[in-house]
């Protein structure tokens, strides 16, 4: 198996076994790196997906020498699920590591906490999955390999509304969230240009990320009674799970469920709850497992043999932003912070998992959208 090194032995065990190999080679050269994603807490199912996303990427990195005789070290810490938990570890890596660039964290609400330790640290941070508008534009350090939702959302409603033909839209969404706010009002300001659609009915819930679900019910039942055509759902993954399970309850039928970031991950848990709940959902998405692209299939290959399992959205997530910080290290003049910060800054072009990729001129992601929708039971694109 290709190795991936690790440092402090106080986390040796935890990383050893997150990341599957601990060989070492005492003449080559290390680079730390820190990893901050959700391993315990309400998200820690699709931190474990970004986790072995990364694994993948990186051992591929070591193993194909992309960094010369530089090998990855990884620090992997544990962000709770929390946005406190993934400051506490940012802050954590920062002044007792000192690496010079975190992966992580996952959330928007939670990379929203990190800034302003990035950025007075100087470290440089690249969120696999943070989406909610303008985060990037905090900080000249941190860096976003996910779709933010100003390049999801309005492509993806274009697309539906041609598509769909719905006139009647219902929106609910998690207003203790970052991201999931970021999503809504993006929702409605892209519906509102439309003359021939009316927003019938606007629900909220406030879960802030890391505490437990919530009964909707009382929220579906006035969307119920709205009469919409299309339901737009704006939440993390817990949220969305329950959002979908319970309109089902309420016997919400016969629409769309049109929920930006729709993942396998999500798809699989309402499938075990209630089968076939998910059948209306479409959602803009990053990747698909079904892609063409030479690259994504080499990469679902390598996660089927690693792992015995097809890969999720957050694996993909994982993968793609840990090969696009080994693309940032090469063209590094060397691994201070501010170099890889300046690599990032210049990054240019880079074919990948979901082709070209990459930023724009605040640190955010830039690559083609997918709109998708739910198929006998697997996430397809919508023709």
């Amino acid at each position: 198996m290709p190795k991936i090194l690790f440092k402090h032995a106080a986390l040796g065990l935890l990383a050893c076994w997150m990341f599957a190999s601990c060989d070492f080679t005492a003449n080559e050269e290390e680079l730390t790196i820190g990893i901050v994603l959700p391993i315990t807490g309400t998200a820690a199912r699709p931190g474990e997906e970004v986790r072995k996303g990364a694994a993948l990427a990186i051992a591929g990195i070591n193993s194909e020498r992309l960094l010369g005789n530089t090998q990855l070290l990884v620090i992997l810490e544990d962000s709770k699920s929390t946005v406190e938990g993934a400051i506490d570890a940012y802050q954590k890596l920062i002044d007792q590591a000192g690496v010079p660039i975190i992966l992580g964290p996952a959330s928007s609400s939670a990379t929203e906490g990190i800034t302003l330790a990035t950025h007075e640290a100087g470290v440089v941070a690249l969120s696999p999955t943070s989406s909610a508008e303008g985060l990037s534009a905090k900080s000249p350090w941190l860096f976003r390999a996910a779709l933010a939702v100003d390049q999801l959302v309005p492509p993806g409603v274009e697309h539906t509304k041609m598509r769909l033909g719905y006139s009647r839209a219902a929106l609910i969404y998690n207003d203790a969230d970052t991201f999931s706010s970021s999503s809504h009002f993006l929702v409605k300001r892209e519906l509102a240009s439309y003359d021939d659609v009316e927003v019938v009915n606007e629900q909220t819930f406030s879960r802030p990320p890391g505490s437990p679900p919530l009964d909707l019910s009382v929220q579906f039942a006035a969307i119920k009674a709205s009469g919409p055509d299309v339901v737009f759902m704006s939440g993390l993954p817990l949220d969305v799970e329950q959002m979908v399970l319970q309109a089902h309850e309420a016997n919400i039928a016969g629409m769309p469920f049109i929920i930006p970031e729709f993942s396998a991950s999500e798809l699989q848990y309402i499938e075990s709850q209630q089968q076939g709940a998910a059948e209306d959902v479409v959602t803009f998405a990053r990747w698909v497992i079904s892609s063409t692209h030479q690259k994504s299939q080499d990469f679902v290959a390598r996660f089927r043999s690693q792992y015995g399992a097809d890969p999720g959205e957050f694996a993909a997530a994982g993968y793609l932003a840990t090969r696009v910080l080994a693309s940032a290290l090469q063209h590094a003049e060397d691994y201070e912070a501010a170099s890889i910060r300046a690599a990032f800054e210049n990054f240019g072009s880079l074919d990948t998992i979901v082709g070209r990729f990459s930023f724009n001129s605040v640190g955010d992601a830039m690559y083609t959208p997918i709109i998708a929708h739910v198929e006998g039971g697997k996430i397809v694109p919508l023709d």
